[in-house]
């Protein structure tokens, strides 16, 4: 019965005419011990073993015109559903469809996933195990420039009339993004968005964010070395309709000291509120729908900036060591240091009094193990430190002087099913 299906969907793809289609899997265990991950324990709390698995199945078309792509996905922690217990999980990732014009011009439609400049400010958020995608229509020129403008407009079910939006996520979404070479070395790229949010579920007043600004890459692989930086400015109105005058900066150096050695050394800076004298305008800047596990920390203290950071801002001045140890076994070594860059009140220190509380955060750092069998396997094996202060106390709760500490290991698994060209 099995062949037989397989044979039908082989010969219903050849007759059709399809140019390629490929059915592909994804099986995702990760297996984590949380004893600080995310935020400091205390001394009386235990640590949490559990296991994510994210399983996935990818159907994919493509032609001298279209492309399209249908992702399907089962996230659950092992254990969850007791056995025999109809518990749906079943979720559609990515549904799109990208019809070509012309060489350059192309529409894209559906749900996608975004992924722009080091994923800062739009991301794939792979380590999540759901993972990040958007309802959206991307248009896409690709010539000596590249242009990417995208539309979104949100409802939380059908309707005949406009009414507030309850889901916490965005309204509208609206960016235009251009990249261009400058020469042989140099690459920048602009970006302007626009993202719209309501108030409270009893609210339809809706509030446009503005975030916008640069990236700048100087690459030459005669030196093998990659230069970075970032700019960005955020403006408009928060979602709860605070006006904002915020800022971000980022500048990195990537280095490769050997074919088998490179380091990255580089600086994140979010500005943030100064807590004592709060104004009307918001000025800690919001890292909106990008990227954070692998840019500030494995240990996920910091995903939304602003809001871990109690408006404080943040800076993370990280170094990274990358070996290649062989063909298939690489090592990862990173030391970050985080403090804020705005004062906040700490009223922990002495009971009673509003003090200003020192701006160093902590330390943290990470060690992976990557070791790649085969093509479509992988083996990760992370371990991670978090070296707090009373600060970071402040912002999390728990204890610094209980070790804080996180382990974990993900096997992915990437199985090609069926892959099939036309007969030209």
């Amino acid at each position: 019965m099995k062949k037989s299906f397989l044979s039908l969907l082989l010969l219903i793809i050849a007759v059709s005419g399809f140019s390629q289609f490929t059915l592909t899997g994804e099986f995702r265990p990760k297996f984590e011990l949380r004893d600080g991950y995310k935020t400091l324990l205390t001394d009386d709390q235990q640590p949490a073993f559990i296991t994510a698995q994210r399983s996935r199945l990818n159907f994919n078309y493509t032609d001298d015109r279209f492309n399209t792509r249908f992702s399907v996905q089962d996230v659950r922690i092992w254990g969850e559903s007791p056995s025999k217990t109809d518990a749906s999980s079943i979720n559609v990732f990515e549904a799109w469809a990208e019809v070509f014009l012309n060489k350059s011009i192309s529409i894209k439609f559906g749900r996608q996933e975004l992924s722009f400049d080091q994923n800062r400010l739009l991301g794939a958020s792979n380590w999540n195990d759901v993972g990040a995608s958007h309802d959206l229509i991307l248009f896409k020129y690709q010539s000596n420039i590249n242009i990417q403008a995208g539309f979104a407009y949100n409802n939380d079910k059908t309707k005949n009339f406009e009414s507030n939006y309850p889901v916490s996520f965005y309204k509208t979404l609206t960016f235009l993004r251009a990249e261009k070479d400058l020469g042989k070395y140099l690459n920048a790229s602009l970006i302007f968005m626009a993202d719209g949010n309501q108030k409270e579920a009893s609210d339809d007043t809706l509030y446009q964010r503005l975030t916008y600004g640069g990236n700048l890459l100087f690459r030459n692989d005669s030196v093998k070395t990659r230069i970075y930086g970032t700019f960005y400015l955020q403006s408009g109105k928060s979602p709860t309709g605070t006006a904002i005058n915020a800022y971000f900066l980022s500048l990195g150096l990537d280095h490769s000291f050997t074919k088998k050695l490179s380091g990255i050394l580089a600086v994140d800076y979010f500005s943030g509120d100064n807590s004592f004298s709060p104004g009307t305008t918001k000025r800690s800047f919001n890292n909106l729908y990008g990227n954070t596990h692998n840019l500030y920390g494995y240990m996920d203290y910091f995903t939304q900036i602003d809001k871990d950071t109690k408006g404080g801002g943040l800076m993370d001045l990280y170094a990274r060591l990358t070996s290649k140890i062989s063909k298939k076994t690489s090592a990862e070594l990173t030391y970050h240091y985080f403090s804020l860059t705005n004062d906040i009140i700490d009223s922990v220190s002495i009971p009673g009094q509003q003090l200003k509380a020192d701006h160093y955060l902590g330390s943290e750092i990470d060690l992976v193990l990557k070791y790649k069998p085969a093509a479509n396997l992988e083996v990760n094996v992370g371990y991670s430190t978090m070296l707090a202060t009373s600060t970071m106390e402040i912002l999390k709760g728990g204890s610094k002087s209980k070790f804080q500490h996180w382990a974990w290991v993900m096997l992915t698994f990437k199985p090609e099913f069926i892959k099939t060209n036309k007969n030209n």
